[in-house]
């Protein structure tokens, strides 16, 4: 089987959803275990599953925030040099990144069904985490995630441990 990045990025999250939701379901119900899903979604190419694509189509506003749109005089020279990431470009980035991560979202339902019909919810602890941040045009840069700015040192973290944390919200 011979398949290209893209189609590798692509399947990864439904692939490894169908190995993580099994690995659960066939494992003994009385011992613990540990489930480490790490899809390629939401990193470029922002690949969605032929099923989401154009789905968000429309449905986002734009990003406009003053990192994107305001003056960029007080950075280093090198940043000063590059030109404004099209509008056009960072809002296509945005809707392809949400339509990659839906398949994420499913993953993630079929994994709280699988440990729901073993019983083992109440037990279980979620942590969602991203590797990085990511630069979507702000301060002329896109897809930058190694620099000292916000956006791309800001790492998501989330975590879910029915009837052990509360909630944020």
């Amino acid at each position: 089987l011979v398949l290209n990045f893209r189609e590798v990025h692509t399947m990864s999250s439904d692939v490894l959803a169908k190995h993580a939701v099994k690995f659960v379901r066939d494992s003994p119900t009385d011992k613990p275990l540990f489930v480490f899903y790490t899809p390629s979604s939401p990193h470029r190419p922002f690949t969605a599953a032929p099923r989401h694509r154009g789905s968000w189509k429309g449905r986002i506003p734009s990003y406009h925030p003053p990192s994107v749109t305001g003056s960029v005089a007080s950075k280093p020279p090198w940043i000063r040099k590059l030109p404004r990431v099209p509008q056009a470009t960072i809002d296509d980035d945005i809707r392809r990144q949400q339509e990659s991560l839906m398949a994420v979202d499913e993953a993630v339902r079929d994994l709280v069904d699988a440990l729901t019909d073993t019983g083992r919810m109440s037990n279980t602890m979620f942590v969602f985490m991203g590797d990085n941040g990511l630069m979507l045009g702000e301060h002329h840069l896109n897809a930058w995630k190694n620099l000292p700015y916000r956006m791309s040192t800001s790492v998501p973290l989330a975590i879910r441990w029915d009837g052990h944390l509360k909630t944020n919200g």
